[in-house]
């Protein structure tokens, strides 16, 4: 719609020209470029609309990726190789969920907390931290205690859950926590219970 407006507008200044004085062509040129003007404000539009909804796409991709890899060595390189994409591209699309190293620590740590609670007693707190991609058990351990206040062990101990509710409660940091509909699942399981 706006690029005919801007092509009759061009050719009847064009045609209009000829036979006008230069003290008129200023009030034909003045909406002409105002057209021009919509018209590049509306294209703008919808380039940063096709963008975002690539960038969308591309944050759930990679988030899907996480989640397959969370057991292996997952870091900014791997990503950036596995879908093509400069480190700068990926730090901004984890921006909002406090980075991309602490996106994927948190979904770690919730993972591993889902493990624990559910563990049966063969399953050792290492090896469910090997499966969720922690280095060594003082680290999962260290990691689970500043996160949520309490250890694997004693999470695996029957009653353990109201303290993890409450913990869970007391540590909501929403620039470090991604999005909140994990917390708000673990918190109605642990009021099942």
């Amino acid at each position: 719609e706006i690029s005919l407006g801007l092509v009759g507008s061009e050719m009847c200044i064009r045609d209009s020209a000829k036979h006008m004085p230069v003290s008129q062509l200023g009030h034909q040129i003045t909406p002409t470029l105002s057209l021009l003007a919509c018209a590049m404000n509306s294209m703008a539009d919808d380039r940063f609309t096709a963008q975002k909804h690539v960038s969308d796409q591309l944050l759930q991709e990679i988030k899907h990726f996480i989640e397959a890899h969370l057991a292996s060595t997952l870091d900014s390189v791997v990503i950036c190789e596995r879908f093509n994409i400069s480190r700068s591209t990926l730090y901004r699309l984890f921006e909002h969920k406090g980075g991309i190293r602490n996106y994927i620590r948190e979904r770690r740590l919730r993972r591993s907390v889902e493990a624990l609670l559910v563990a049966t007693p063969e399953q050792r707190n290492i090896d469910i931290a090997f499966e969720h991609g922690f280095q060594s058990e003082a680290h999962f351990s260290r990691a689970i205690r500043l996160k949520y206040g309490i250890s694997p062990s004693s999470l695996r101990k029957p009653g353990s859950r109201n303290k993890l509710e409450i913990s869970l409660s007391s540590t909501v940091n929403e620039s470090a926590v991604g999005d909140r509909e994990y917390e708000a699942w673990l918190h109605d399981i642990l009021k099942t219970d």
